[in-house]
C-alpha cells in the first residue's frame, strides 16, 4: 500500500519546483488581487448598504463577482499544477480558464459561494444591524448560528478543496462529478490538508510582523503546496487502486 507524502516532503516539493517561477507566480497573484479590489471597489462605491434591500444588492454583487473570481481561481490551479508537474507557466495561465470550460468553473464556484453566502449572511446581518444595540437575543441567535456555520464551512472546503485541480486533469466531467470526485479522494485526507494549512500560521504571523512585505512569497509557497497535495493525493490514490485491482 502507497503511502502520502508528509507535510514536510510536499512543502520541499513545492520550494524546488519554485525555484525560478517567483515572478511569475507573484505577478499573476498580484494581478487577481488588482482585479479584485478594483471589482469590489466599484461595488462598494456603487452600492452603500443602509439598509435590508440595499445589503441585499450588495451581497448579490459581490456573489457575481465571486463567481467570476472562480475562473482565475481555476486558472491559477492551473498554473501551479504547471509548476509541480514541471511545465512551462506564465502569468497568463490565470486566464486559461476564460477559453477552457469557465462555465465548469464558475459552477465550482457557485457551490463555494452559495455555501459561504449562506454561512456569512447570519453575522452579516448582525454586524449591519445588531451589533451597536447591546444585548439583543436575536444578535446573539445570528452569532451561534454563524459560528457552527463556520464550522460546517470549513468541512465544506476541505472536501472539494481539489475540485479546480481535477477540472484541469479532467474538463470533460460534469460539475456535480468533479465535487463528488474531491469528496471522494478526500475521504480520510480532511485532517491532513487541515494539518498542512496550519502549519502555515508560524508564516502567516512573521509576515504580519514585517508588514505582510514576504506574502507574496509565502502565498506562493502556500499554492505551490496544495498543488503539491493535489499531485501526491492523485498518485497515490491511483497506484492503490492499481494494487487492488491486480489482487
Amino acid at each position: 500500500m502507497n503511502t502520502f507524502k508528509t507535510s514536510a516532503e510536499l512543502k520541499a516539493i513545492a520550494k524546488e519546483n519554485l525555484l525560478g517561477q517567483y515572478t511569475t507566480t507573484i505577478g499573476a497573484t498580484l494581478l487577481i488581487l488588482a482585479i479584485t479590489m478594483l471589482l469590489n471597489s466599484i461595488v462598494t462605491f456603487v452600492v452603500n448598504p443602509t439598509n435590508l434591500i440595499t445589503l441585499i444588492i450588495y451581497e448579490i454583487a459581490i456573489f457575481i463577482i465571486e463567481l467570476l473570481m472562480g475562473v482565475f481561481a481555476s486558472g491559477k490551479a492551473y498554473l501551479y499544477l504547471n509548476i509541480v508537474y514541471s511545465q512551462p507557466s506564465t502569468i497568463g495561465d490565470i486566464f486559461y480558464s476564460f477559453s477552457t470550460h469557465p462555465d465548469k468553473a464558475v459552477g465550482i464556484q457557485f457551490v463555494f459561494s452559495l455555501f459561504s453566502l449562506i454561512v456569512n449572511l447570519p453575522i452579516t446581518i448582525y454586524l449591519n444591524f445588531y451589533a451597536g444595540l447591546g444585548y439583543s437575543e436575536i444578535g446573539n441567535l445570528l452569532v451561534i448560528i454563524s459560528c457552527v456555520g463556520v464550522i460546517a464551512y470549513i468541512y465544506a472546503v476541505l472536501t472539494w478543496s481539489q475540485a479546480f485541480y481535477i477540472l484541469q486533469d479532467f474538463p470533460d466531467r460534469s460539475v456535480k462529478d468533479i465535487l463528488a470526485t474531491s469528496a471522494r479522494l478526500m475521504k480520510g485526507n480532511r485532517f491532513r490538508l487541515f494539518y498542512i494549512s496550519v502549519s502555515f500560521i508560524p508564516l502567516m504571523l512573521l509576515c504580519m510582523i514585517t508588514m505582510f512585505i514576504p506574502f507574496l512569497w509565502l502565498n506562493s509557497y502556500i499554492e505551490a503546496t496544495m498543488a503539491a497535495f493535489y499531485q501526491d493525493l492523485i498518485a497515490v490514490t491511483s497506484a492503490n487502486m492499481a494494487q487492488e485491482n491486480n489482487t
